[in-house]
């Protein structure tokens, strides 16, 4: 016999703030539905389930800025997750979080994108910009300057994206790496290279990124072959450790960058007006 241990935790929450001129008022209310499906004439059979979860938001939110119709800032979100049951023999738990900000907190939140806000959100952070994430967003800004001829949003959508630039660091400090390569167009060795600028648009962080990335597969190989020559030179210990400790930094680097750019509310804004238009 197969002992079935499910735990559903709904909120029903009704916040009303009043007396004051910038009241809030918030409803959040979450249905679930459970199915399970076995056969009485096929024991060996494992038994099916579903669960269906229904949420409902409503937040009414006055204007705190009549000329340009601006309301109160709020975050509402929610997380479900499963956790297994110690007990072999049990099912593990449901849980369903709900998080509501409004005023100051939402507006901070918003500042590193909604995604990135912990603490009960269920999205989490977008985490690093890879190299898939990369690619869509390159679509997303092509897409925008292709569309942005009488296009007011589009036109502020790019000009927020060509803004993360400002978040560039200063490249000329930085070593960028490459293959030497002979005249078969095999790769024989590296060498650093070293950039001056990048373009202050949206190009030049994509570029960036891409760089790194590039720099990467480089030191990668150069680790596996080790006949490998820098800058046309023998690699020695000394050389080799230096390298090693070059591809950490540029690790750390992509890591603390890119998750920067990931997290951008400007990224957020340009891909949901893209998916709004199909």
């Amino acid at each position: 016999m197969k002992i079935i241990h499910l735990v559903l935790i709904s909120l029903f929450a009704m916040t009303h703030l009043a007396g004051c001129s910038n009241a809030v008022t918030y409803h959040h209310s979450e249905r679930n539905s459970i199915a399970l499906e076995t056969r009485a004439t096929d024991p060996q059979q494992p038994v099916q389930g579903n669960i269906g979860i229904k949420t409902r938001t409503i937040v009414v939110t006055p204007k705190v800025d009549k000329q340009s119709g601006k309301s109160t800032n709020v975050v509402s979100d929610f997380e479900l997750k499963r956790k297994p049951n110690e007990s072999w023999y049990k099912f593990g738990t449901t849980e369903i979080s709900s998080t509501f900000m409004t005023g100051k907190a939402a507006t901070l939140a918003s500042t590193q994108s909604i995604l990135a806000v912990k603490g009960g959100l269920g999205s989490d952070t977008l985490g690093e910009f890879n190299v898939r994430k990369k690619s869509i967003v390159q679509s997303i800004y092509q897409t925008l300057n292709t569309i942005k001829s009488n296009n007011k949003q589009a036109k502020n959508l790019i000009k927020r994206l060509d803004d993360l630039s400002k978040l560039l660091p200063d490249v000329s400090k930085i070593k960028f790496y490459s293959f030497t390569m002979d005249a078969k167009g095999n790769a024989t060795g590296i060498k650093d290279n070293k950039i001056s600028s990048l373009p202050s648009t949206f190009k030049g962080v994509l570029r960036y990124i891409t760089d790194i990335e590039g720099s990467l597969i480089v030191l990668d190989e150069m680790l596996v072959n080790r006949a490998m020559t820098y800058n046309r030179q023998p690699i020695d210990k000394n050389t080799l450790d230096s390298l090693i400790k070059e591809k950490a930094s540029l690790i750390k680097e992509r890591e603390t960058f890119a998750t920067t750019i990931g997290n951008s509310p400007a990224i957020d804004a340009a891909a949901e007006y893209i998916l709004g238009q199909l």
